[in-house]
């Protein structure tokens, strides 16, 4: 209970919600302005298995990686797409995040681009000089993880579980987002 608190206090700094590309109604953050879970979201997570979400992704390098290969690490996956304004704006301060933590071998990142355009996203990558691993949708995502709007960031703890689920832009470098995690990831 204490790491789904930690990471749903991360509060005001991932709630710097401008807006999401995708349906024009988006779908609804988890998390309230005031860092908590509403209602509908506790019911989310507690709906989540105990073990990783069957997921697949292909890497930049064309290989097949499975959620379950990151058992034992805090994984933070970004849905993205490189025409999603909202996306491109919160990329700098993920990018900047994934670094701060990169010697932090119980963290992960993902940056998924959603459109299976690894290409584009690799130029994208490229050309903003962003160092953040990135991925490809191989597959269908496990309905825990589907959305009809972009940016959409999910953590999960070390087990697997959902501890956060946020649809919209958010400031990565806000609040107390690094020391949360790193704290979440020494749990």
């Amino acid at each position: 209970m204490r790491k789904k608190q930690l990471i749903i206090s991360l509060g005001v700094s991932l709630l710097f919600f401008v807006s999401a590309c995708g349906s024009p109604n988006g779908d609804k953050s988890n998390v309230s302005e005031e860092g908590k879970v509403e209602a509908s979201a506790a019911a989310d997570v507690k709906a989540a298995e105990p073990t990783y979400l069957n997921a697949s992704f292909k890497t930049a390098k064309g290989e097949t990686v499975k959620l379950g290969d990151f058992k034992g690490k805090v994984v933070v996956m970004n849905f993205w797409a490189t025409w999603c304004p909202p996306c491109i704006i919160e990329m700098p301060s993920l990018d900047k995040l994934a670094l701060d933590l990169k010697d932090n071998d119980n963290i992960t990142f993902m940056a998924v681009e959603v459109d299976r355009n690894l290409k584009k996203a690799v130029d994208f990558m490229a050309k903003n000089k962003y160092a953040l691993p990135l991925y490809t949708l191989d597959g269908d995502l496990p309905q825990e993880l589907e959305s009809s709007s972009i940016p959409m960031t999910v953590i999960l703890d070390k087990k697997g579980e959902i501890v956060a689920k946020h649809t919209g832009m958010l400031d990565f470098g806000a609040g107390k987002i690094k020391e949360n995690l790193v704290e979440l990831s020494n749990e």
